[in-house]
């Protein structure tokens, strides 16, 4: 886990949540400077520990991290949250030694099944931007995409942006789904005041609606697990709604 805010807020998440969830028993936890430049000793003391995998809490310089555990061969499969891997510019950012790295990743990621009108505005915004970075829109790129859809759907209906109150009631009524193959794919609705998430009890007012519990009928995951593969290609392995590619263990690695 580097040594940020980030990486300590999500540290916590998996330590308290996912992990005990998942029956995962967590049997070190390393925390690394975001300069480090040298990752051998970090990952021989984590081999050490003879985990079955390493997750990997990285937003700052992930890059690093990754591509030395490609040029160090870490016999240990690697998963996490590796915010530079939700890219396009990733594969070359690493000098094309990302391949085997998964992470958790907003959706639409790489690797993900575009639906028409998703698809159009990559397309659109490739034309324009392709040849700068970011190369592809990610993290909350088509959040803030979508999101203009429903202030504007949302100012429409209110009357206009002013007064603010009229038009945040309207905002918490938007509900734009998409669909892919007669199935919804992707949904830009809100958490009302008070509206609890059914699987954790929760309250999440005024985030993207998600939904959690299989079969994904009634909105969007918020996140999914992608892979790149060591020829540089990408799949979403996680979960089986949208998988694209199978989860691979990387080649250098003896199962």
């Amino acid at each position: 886990q580097e040594d940020t805010a980030f990486g300590g807020g999500v540290f916590e998440l998996v330590d308290q949540m996912l992990a005990p969830e998942a029956g995962i028993k967590i049997i070190d936890h390393i925390v690394y400077d975001t300069n480090t430049v040298d990752f051998a000793p970090i990952f021989n003391k984590a081999v050490k520990s003879k985990p079955d995998f390493l997750y990997l809490i990285s937003s700052v310089r992930s890059q690093v991290p990754s591509s030395q555990y490609v040029k160090l061969q870490v016999p240990v499969p690697m998963t996490g949250i590796n915010v530079a891997a939700f890219g396009k510019d990733f594969w070359n950012d690493t000098g094309q030694m990302g391949g085997g790295t998964s992470t958790l990743s907003p959706i639409p990621s790489v690797g993900f099944a575009m639906d028409d009108r998703t698809k159009a505005f990559v397309d659109k915004y490739e034309a324009k931007y392709g040849n700068s970075r970011p190369i592809f829109p990610h993290f909350n790129g088509f959040n803030a995409y979508y999101g203009i859809y429903n202030a504007f759907n949302a100012a429409e209906r209110a009357g206009g942006f002013a007064p603010l109150d009229a038009w945040v009631t309207e905002m918490e009524n938007e509900d734009l789904k998409i669909y892919k193959d007669g199935k919804l794919w992707l949904r830009y609705a809100f958490w009302k005041p008070g509206e609890i998430e059914p699987r954790t009890q929760r309250e999440y007012t005024h985030n993207i609606k998600f939904d959690i519990t299989q079969p994904l009928d009634d909105g969007a995951p918020s996140m999914v697990v992608i892979q790149w593969y060591e020829d540089g290609t990408t799949a979403v392995v996680y979960p089986d709604k949208y998988k694209t590619g199978e989860f691979t263990v990387p080649s250098w690695i003896k199962q």
